[in-house]
């Protein structure tokens, strides 16, 4: 399985809060949200896997995983920040899509074939 992901030297010029983690093959990355909480989004390039978790409070509202990852994208516009995790199996493709800005918005889409 072939992964890709936004180069980590893109990732430090964006508004994100890139965070410590275990291993070199993995990126975790903070986004403030205001009024909104905090969103967490980390990927393993090794395991081609994927988490999302916002939280407010330190309480986690939403927590999403993915396997079978084979793209995480990275970008920043307007003052918000998107995310797109692609992942794929034999018969299935989906993408799981986030924006974090002055709220937070998610968009999780699955197709068959």
């Amino acid at each position: 399985m072939h992964f890709e992901s936004t180069p980590f030297e893109e990732l430090r010029h964006l508004p994100v809060r890139l965070l410590a983690t275990e291993e070199p093959w993995q990126t975790r990355l903070a986004m403030g949200a205001p009024g909104a909480g905090r969103v967490d989004v980390c990927w393993d390039s090794v395991a081609a896997s994927a988490s999302v978790v916002w939280m407010q409070d330190d309480d986690p509202i939403v927590a999403l995983h993915r396997d079978l990852v084979n793209a995480v994208w990275v970008s920043s516009e307007g003052g918000e920040v998107r995310v797109t995790i692609e992942s794929a199996g034999h018969e299935w493709k989906s993408s799981l899509g986030l924006v974090v800005g002055a709220r937070v918005r998610i968009d999780d889409s699955l197709w068959q074939g």
